[in-house]
């Protein structure tokens, strides 16, 4: 992106008033004679790369989400921006998530809109974004409290906080917020995870609790639990970096291969290998000294991974856990160490 920039701004015969890049995304000002130009310059640099245009409407141009407006004194001031297509849903409070987690949320997106709106702005975002967090369940007179009275926020205690949760709750067991101590030493700590579960995580804190460990709380209903996938699985056929297991039709062997295309591909190549009589593996040599054919339709797949020293590996472990029927060489387990030889072979004795 760098360099389309600087050949474009080689190329304009005038500069633009500012120029400002994130990734892919570039917000600037130019005379508003010399938009079309500007855009097939930029589309002209390379076949492949194509630039759309959004135009300033109503003195405004969104930017990331930002908005870049233009005031009457015409200066430039920014706002909060979503887009019209957003949900406005954020961490609903009556989700299975602890307290302190659902409160941070609230004042992170409030520091989101301090930081990044003009402060004539500030108010009006903080009531939108009061709004969506009061449809997303929220108490009001948490919200309030949280937005619009940070200073008398940040001086109650946990325990007037937790007071302000429960009147305006269904919930009147809440797990006490832990402030933490500007003076602690993190390398003093060590961090533990438990599953937070309603009414009963909180009495285990206090029963666990302990000078040197911190506890973390996971959500033990995510949403994958709640919604279907919505990607259908992969065939196995298409599938690639996979130990396979093709089956003989005439006997009881097997044939055990390694794969880094797709596996469709590995069994095309086996079906021609046979056709045309060619000796290139295990597989067809005995496909074609015994006159069996191998049931492809049946491969399973063993294994997978994406790195071609463990595909090795997991093909040397496979064929030698069923080293008595495969029809496999032996020189094709030679480079597997001798610790997990006999590892392998103390567990054939105990499977066999």
């Amino acid at each position: 992106m760098d360099y389309i920039i600087i050949k474009v701004k080689q190329i304009l015969p005038f500069q633009f008033s500012f120029l400002y890049k994130y990734v892919d995304d570039i917000i600037c000002g130019l005379p508003q004679d010399k938009i079309d130009y500007t855009l097939k310059t930029f589309n002209s640099i390379h076949n492949k790369l194509q630039f759309t245009v959004e135009l300033e409407e109503n003195q405004g141009v969104p930017f990331l989400d930002t908005k870049i407006i233009r005031n009457k004194e015409n200066k430039l001031i920014i706002d909060w921006y979503t887009k019209p297509t957003n949900s406005g849903r954020y961490i609903n409070y009556n989700s299975n998530h602890i307290l302190i987690q659902k409160i941070n949320t609230l004042k992170g997106m409030k520091n989101r809109i301090m930081k990044i709106s003009h402060h004539t702005l500030i108010h009006k975002n903080l009531l939108k974004l009061s709004t969506m967090f009061i449809d997303n369940g929220f108490p009001k007179t948490l919200v309030k409290k949280i937005l619009f009275n940070s200073n008398t926020f940040s001086n109650i205690n946990n325990n007037s906080l937790n007071n302000i949760i429960s009147s305006t709750s269904n919930f009147s067991n809440t797990i006490p917020i832990n402030t933490p101590n500007s003076h602690d030493n993190n390398n003093l700590f060590k961090y533990t995870r438990i599953p937070y579960i309603p009414n009963l995580t909180h009495k285990l804190i206090k029963v666990l609790q302990h000078e040197q460990i911190k506890f973390a709380f996971y959500n033990m209903s995510p949403l994958k639990k709640i919604f279907t996938k919505l990607k259908d699985k992969t065939n196995k056929f298409m599938k690639s970096n996979v130990i396979y297991c093709v089956p003989c039709n005439n006997c009881s062997n097997i044939y055990i291969g390694l794969t880094t295309n797709w596996l469709k591909t590995r069994i095309s190549t086996h079906k021609s290998d046979i056709r045309t009589m060619k000796n290139r593996c295990a597989l067809s040599i005995h496909a074609i000294n015994n006159n069996h054919s191998f049931d492809f339709d049946n491969t399973s797949i063993l294994n997978s991974s994406n790195k071609l020293s463990t595909l090795k590996l997991m093909e040397m472990v496979e064929i030698n856990k069923q080293i008595n029927n495969t029809v496999n060489f032996k020189s094709d387990i030679e480079n597997l160490h001798v610790i997990y030889a006999n590892l392998l072979s103390i567990y054939n004795n105990i499977h066999s």
